[in-house]
Order: C-alpha cells, then sequence, then structure tokens
C-alpha cells in the first residue's frame, strides 16, 4: 500500500509514508506548496493519504481536495483531522484560514467524487463521561444544528473514499471552482454525480462559463444558480436540469452588476 503524508510537518511522518512538506526536514522526502497545483505526483498514485491538520492551513480546500482526488487510486482512503470549528484549536491559531465542520465534509458526497464511511467528533473528557461525545456522533447534524456551542467539539476525523467515474474530469473542475457557500446548498439538496454531469453536458465544454468574467468563478457560479433559482425544482421534479439560458441570463446580470 502507498500511503501519502500531506503537510507531514518538521517533526516526524506518516511510517511508510512517502511525506510532502513546504519546508525540508529529514524525514520530508518531497518539498512542495500545496497552495500550488498540480501536486507532483501522476494520477491514480496512492492507495492512502492523510491531512492531519493541514487543511485548515491551506488558501483553497476544495482545489486542494480536487488535487487528492486526482492522484489517489479509485477506492483510496482519504484522512482527513482538523480542528471543529467550535474548538479553540480552530479559532485560536491565527494561521487558520478556514474552519470546518461536520457539514463541511458531508457536502463533498453529493459531487460523487467521495463516499464517507467513517466519521468522528472528538471531545474533551467531560463531555465523553456525560455521554454527549456519544449522542453529537449518533446525530452529527442535528448536534451541529442546536447545539454545537453548548457542547464544543475539540476536533473532527473523517475518512472519505475516492470514487472514480468516467465524468471525474468534469466533476473535478466543479469541485475546484465551487464556493463553500455552493458546496453547501449543492450537499443540502443532494445533487449527485448523475445530476451534475447533466449539467456539465447541458453546457458543452462549459463555453458559457468560459465567457464569463474572470473574477465571477463561473463554475460556481453555475453550480449556485441551478440551487439559488431552482431550488424547487431541484428538490421536487426528478433534479431537472436548469436551463442553460437561465444561466447564461444570470451570468450576464452578475458581470453587469456595478
Amino acid at each position: 500500500m502507498k500511503v501519502l503524508d500531506l503537510g507531514c510537518g518538521p517533526h516526524a511522518k506518516k511510517e511508510g509514508s512517502v511525506g510532502l512538506d513546504l519546508r525540508p526536514a529529514p524525514h520530508v522526502d518531497v518539498v512542495h506548496d500545496l497552495n500550488v497545483f498540480p501536486y507532483p505526483f501522476p494520477d491514480g498514485e496512492f492507495d492512502w493519504i492523510e491531512m492531519h491538520h493541514i487543511l485548515e492551513h491551506l488558501d483553497r480546500p476544495l482545489a486542494v481536495l480536487n488535487e487528492v482526488h486526482r492522484i489517489a487510486k479509485d477506492g483510496a482512503t482519504v484522512r482527513i483531522v482538523v480542528a471543529h470549528y467550535t474548538s479553540y484549536y480552530s479559532y485560536g491559531d491565527m494561521e487558520h484560514s478556514h474552519h470546518f465542520g461536520f457539514m463541511s465534509f458531508l457536502c463533498l458526497t453529493g459531487t460523487g467524487l467521495f463516499t464517507m464511511p467513517w466519521k468522528k467528533l472528538h471531545f474533551a473528557d467531560i463531555y465523553k463521561i456525560f455521554g454527549i461525545s456519544i449522542l453529537a456522533n449518533l446525530m452529527p447534524r442535528k448536534w451541529e444544528r442546536y447545539v454545537c456551542f453548548l457542547f464544543p467539539a475539540l476536533f473532527i476525523e473523517v475518512h472519505f473514499k475516492v470514487v472514480k467515474t468516467g465524468d471525474d474530469k468534469k466533476l473535478r473542475r466543479v469541485l475546484r471552482r465551487l464556493p463553500a457557500s455552493g458546496c453547501q446548498r449543492l450537499g443540502t439538496v443532494e445533487l449527485g454525480v448523475d445530476f451534475l454531469a447533466r449539467l456539465l453536458e447541458d453546457a458543452p465544454r462549459l463555453d458559457v462559463a468560459d465567457r464569463a468574467a474572470e473574477d465571477l468563478e463561473p463554475l460556481g457560479a453555475l453550480a449556485v444558480v441551478v440551487v439559488r433559482q431552482s431550488f424547487e425544482k431541484v428538490a421536487l421534479n426528478s433534479r431537472r436540469e436548469f436551463a442553460l439560458g437561465d444561466a447564461e441570463t444570470f451570468i450576464e446580470g452578475e458581470k453587469s452588476r456595478p
């Protein structure tokens, strides 16, 4: 099994792994900035990718996960550990660019690029004694929505399983450019790989998106407009495709805004 430890840090790496970090060290095998794409590995290289307290330090987490998907084998495991956004480990570190919760990772399963067979919220001992950690892990969405700031977690750990299909390249383009808010909306209405594939087929080679303003993040705009303006259509009418003409109208409107 070939293992990659992304952002292994200055002290150690996962035993038997290829260690990648920004700064040289005796255990670091590859020196590379994780904010620079692509990563120096071929497609489908690794069976296990370790990301231990690194994702929150990076500028574009979705672009990072897009690249992780590329270099992972079909069926590979991606283990991610980050501080939960209710933890002082999250908001107390000035070098953290992003803050994550259970829903942050659940929404990625809606892309069809990952499944999440295992997850765990880690709590301080006092919450373990009173059983709160058990209840939170049984009902993570309800805990996060209603009581997570009353009973904060320390860390969240997820294991993603990589799924590779014929639509991978198209879907990775969506994942790479999709804004965080759009990702959450996609997860909320559970847009699957089939719908995203059909959406992209409706915009041949994304010509419409390519004509949009450079700062519009056009793929993200296409994804957001699907959810923002046709939520009922998507949720109630068998994931009805959003008309390309409507997407063009939306993009032109965004370009003309002051």
